[in-house]
């Protein structure tokens, strides 16, 4: 039963777009927000697929019925913790700078000055060892928590995508498509690819600068239709995805 939706699912996804034979230049160019401007992004590979990705995995996991995706609460809480200790340990550690500043200031070692100075230091200094050793605690829970989130969303992932790899050598093979397309981006953020004609997906992601966990994420259907095709990506056209 399941082998026959399979085959129908497959069906769908060839009947879903024709390709033509028209090659055309893909000039991509790729920019997200920085201090409140956009810049260009460096080194960032895209992929041209001739697929929907997201679209067919989609599919699968209404197909194959995996059940619900692990929750994220209990990792989300610990990590939340996590950043949180980072940041009382930043300050520990610039209380510490400070009054070690302090004390080299003071020239005579046998005044109440250097002595008061160097009781606040000291008191920093255990300050900060005991943030120390808290900071590697939370961290190893941090740590142990997200491996062990990982283990469960592995394992629903085998059980949704399910004849994935078989989807997408069907959508390949009826588009004549043999080859892996993808563009890298250079010092101006721009790169250029020449693809067969057809409709394409460029995809990419770019870690967000302005929001830790994050990505921008790209889908961007394309069609190649001959000749040269510019394809501007920016933040304001990206999908923001929590990691």
């Amino acid at each position: 039963m399941k082998k026959s939706l399979l085959a129908a699912f497959c069906l769908i996804v060839v009947l879903s777009m024709v390709g033509c034979s028209k090659e055309t230049r893909v000039n991509l160019g790729v920019k997200i927000e920085r201090e409140g401007e956009l810049a260009p992004v460096s080194n960032i590979k895209f992929e041209l697929l001739p697929f929907d990705l997201p679209a067919i995995k989609k599919g699968l996991v209404l197909l194959n019925r995996p059940g619900d995706m692990p929750p994220r609460d209990s990792l989300l809480i610990v990590r939340a913790r996590y950043e949180q200790m980072l940041v009382e340990y930043e300050g520990t550690l610039d209380v510490l700078e400070e009054t070690e500043r302090a004390l080299k200031k003071i020239k005579d070692t046998r005044s109440n000055a250097y002595r008061s100075a160097f009781r606040k230091h000291e008191k920093a200094k255990k300050v900060n060892d005991e943030s120390y050793e808290e900071r590697n605690t939370v961290e190893s829970e941090y740590l142990a928590a997200r491996e062990a989130y990982e283990a469960l969303l592995g394992d629903w992932t085998e059980k949704a995508y399910v004849g994935l790899e078989d989807t997408l050598s069907v959508r390949r093979e009826t588009r004549k498509i043999t080859d892996d397309y993808s563009i890298k981006s250079d010092k101006e953020g721009r790169g250029s690819i020449v693809i067969p004609g057809g409709d394409w997906w460029v995809t990419g992601r770019v870690r967000n600068p302005n929001q830790k966990y994050t990505v921008y994420f790209w889908n961007k259907k394309i069609e190649a239709g001959g000749g040269t095709l510019p394809i501007d990506l920016d933040s304001n056209t990206a999908q923001v995805v929590e990691e």
